[in-house]
C-alpha cells in the first residue's frame, strides 16, 4: 500500500500541474478573447458623454502572456461625423514583474500611422474631440475637496520607444497648421519624482517644411541640462502672417540650424548658443503701402551665453555676422525705390554685458545705395553711392565711438519744380492723425532725452569722400532755372566728438 501511494502522488501531482497550467492558459484565452469587446463595452459610454463615437471596426486586445496592448484601426469621430482621432497600430508592452520593485518598465512602444486633430480658441483647447481647459475645471474643483496629494513613487523606465507618421491637424483660432512626426525616437527614458533622464530624435514636418530636433536631457531634484540640435529648412513665413495682423504682407522662407544647451539651478538659467545660422529667402514686409524685400538675408551666430540669475540678467556675450543681399524699401511698387542697396555686410561683431551693455563691430559695408529712384519717371535717384564703409564701432550706454565712414563715389541730384518741390523725391503720404503721433512720439523722446544729453557723447575718429563725386542741383522756380554743380574730389574731416 505505501509503495503503491508513492507511486501515484508524483502522477497526482503532475496531472494538477496540468489541470492548473491548462486553466491558467485557458483563463489568458479567455482575457486576450474578450479584451477587445469588453473594452469597447466600457470606452463607448465614456465617449458618448463628450458626444464622440468609436469606429465599429476597432480592436484594443490585451495579451496577458506577454503583458501586451495592442490597438489597431482605431477611429473617433465627433458628433459620428468628424474625425478627430485614428490609430492604425499601437503597441504597448509592459514588464510586470518589476512593479514589485517600485518600476513601470515598459519594454515596447510602438505608434504608427495616427492622426489627431487639436482645436485652440481663446476658451477652449480641443485635442481629439476632448476640450482640455474644461477637464482641466473640474479637477482643479476636484484638488479643492480633497487637498491630499499623494507622491508618485514609481519610476517610469522607457529603453526605447518608436513613433512614425503622426499627423497633427493644428486650428489655432482659425490659422490652420498641419504637423507630420514621420519618426520619433524616444530612448533612455528613467522618470520619477526626482530624476528625469531622456533622449530625443525627432523628424518631422511643419507646413510641409524639414524639422528635424536631437536633444539630450537630464534633470535631478529640479536641476539639470538640455542639449539641443535643430534644424528647419524653407518654413513659409506666410503661415505667419495672419500673426501679424498689422502687416498687409508677410512672405519668403525661413531657415535655422543651430546647437544649444541650457542649464537650470535654482539660481540661475544659461543658455550657451554653440552656433546658429539664420536664413531668410526672398523676404516681403509689408506695412499699407510701403514694403521692404531681400533676396537672402544671412546671420550667423556663434558662442551667445545669457545668464538669468534670478529672473535678471546678469551676462550676455557673443560673436555675430550679418549679410543682406538686394534690399528694397518701396512704396505702393517695387519700381517707386525709397532705398535699394546690392550688399549690406555686418562684419565681425561682438558684445558683451555684465553691467553695462557694449557693442563692438570691426566694420560695416554697403554697396551700391541708391535713394528715392522712380524706375517708371525719366528722373534720377537722389543719391547713389557705390559704398559706405564704417569701421571699428563700439557702441555703450553713454558712447558711441566710430574710428572712420568713409563714402566712395557720391554721386546727388537735387531737381525743384516751380512750387520748389523735389520732384525726384518719393513721398509717403502721411495722415493728419500719423502726423500728430509723429509729433508727439518726437516731443516725449526730446523730453526723456535732454536731461542725459550730456551723458552720451558720440565721437568720429575720420570721415571722408573718395573717388568722384558730384552734387548738382537744379531749381526751376526761378527764371531763369538755376544750375548748380559741385565736384569733389577729395574730402576729409575729423576727429569730431
Amino acid at each position: 500500500m505505501a509503495a503503491s501511494s508513492v507511486i501515484k502522488s508524483p502522477i497526482y501531482f503532475s496531472k494538477s500541474v496540468k489541470i492548473i497550467t491548462t486553466l491558467f492558459i485557458g483563463l489568458y484565452l479567455v482575457i486576450w478573447a474578450i479584451s477587445s469587446p469588453l473594452s469597447q463595452y466600457f470606452i463607448k459610454p465614456l465617449l458618448i458623454e463628450k458626444r464622440l463615437t468609436l469606429s465599429p471596426d476597432t480592436s484594443i486586445r490585451y495579451n496577458p502572456f506577454l503583458s501586451q496592448l495592442t490597438v489597431s484601426n482605431l477611429t473617433v469621430y465627433l458628433n459620428e461625423k468628424e474625425k478627430v482621432l485614428s490609430i492604425k497600430k499601437l503597441v504597448i508592452r509592459l514588464t510586470l514583474f518589476h512593479l514589485l520593485f517600485d518600476k513601470i518598465v515598459i519594454n515596447k512602444f510602438q505608434l504608427d500611422d495616427a492622426f489627431i486633430k487639436i482645436n485652440k480658441t481663446t476658451t477652449q483647447l480641443v485635442i481629439a474631440g476632448i476640450d482640455l481647459n474644461k477637464e482641466s475645471l473640474n479637477k482643479n474643483q476636484d484638488k479643492m475637496t480633497n487637498t491630499e496629494s499623494k507622491p508618485f513613487d514609481y519610476q517610469l523606465i522607457l529603453p526605447k520607444s518608436a513613433l512614425s507618421q503622426i499627423n497633427i491637424d493644428i486650428e489655432n483660432n482659425n490659422k490652420s497648421h498641419h504637423i507630420v512626426i514621420k519618426n520619433l525616437l524616444l530612448s533612455k527614458v528613467k522618470a520619477s519624482e526626482k530624476y528625469q533622464q531622456a533622449n530625443i530624435n525627432l523628424h518631422s514636418l511643419i507646413d510641409g517644411t524639414e524639422f528635424t530636433l536631437d536633444a539630450e536631457a537630464i534633470f535631478e531634484q529640479g536641476q539639470g541640462e538640455i542639449s539641443t540640435q535643430l534644424a528647419i529648412m524653407d518654413y513659409p513665413i506666410i503661415k505667419l502672417q495672419p500673426y501679424a495682423e498689422d502687416l498687409s504682407e508677410l512672405s519668403g522662407f525661413f531657415s535655422l540650424l543651430s546647437e544649444q544647451s541650457i542649464s537650470i539651478t535654482k539660481e540661475q538659467i544659461k543658455l550657451h548658443l554653440t552656433k546658429a545660422a539664420i536664413t531668410n529667402k526672398n523676404l516681403v514686409v509689408g506695412y499699407q503701402q510701403q514694403f521692404f524685400t531681400v533676396d537672402t538675408l544671412q546671420q550667423n551666430i556663434s558662442d551667445f551665453k545669457l545668464t538669468l540669475t534670478q529672473g535678471e540678467i546678469t551676462e550676455l556675450s557673443g560673436q555675430g555676422q550679418l549679410t543682406l543681399n538686394k534690399a528694397n524699401i518701396h512704396y505702393n511698387k517695387p519700381s517707386r525705390k525709397l532705398a535699394y542697396f546690392e550688399q549690406l555686410a555686418l562684419n565681425d561683431m561682438s558684445f558683451h554685458f555684465t553691467d553695462t551693455l557694449e557693442i563692438k563691430v570691426d566694420e560695416l559695408l554697403v554697396d551700391n545705395i541708391i535713394v528715392s529712384k522712380d524706375e517708371e519717371a525719366d528722373l534720377p535717384p537722389i543719391m547713389k553711392l557705390k559704398q559706405l564703409s564704417i569701421s571699428d564701432i563700439i557702441i555703450s550706454e553713454r558712447n558711441l565711438a566710430v574710428n572712420l565712414i568713409r563714402l566712395d563715389s557720391l554721386q546727388s541730384e537735387l531737381i525743384l519744380n516751380k512750387e520748389k518741390a523735389i520732384v525726384n523725391l518719393i513721398t509717403i503720404p502721411v495722415t493728419n492723425t500719423e502726423q500728430e503721433e509723429i509729433i508727439e512720439v518726437v516731443a516725449e523722446a526730446e523730453q526723456e532725452r535732454h536731461p542725459k544729453s550730456a551723458d552720451f557723447i558720440v565721437s568720429l575718429n575720420a570721415f571722408s569722400l573718395i573717388n568722384e563725386n558730384e552734387i548738382y542741383f537744379v531749381d526751376n522756380s526761378v527764371d531763369p532755372v538755376a544750375k548748380r554743380k559741385l565736384f569733389i574730389d577729395k574730402l576729409t574731416l575729423g576727429p569730431l566728438s
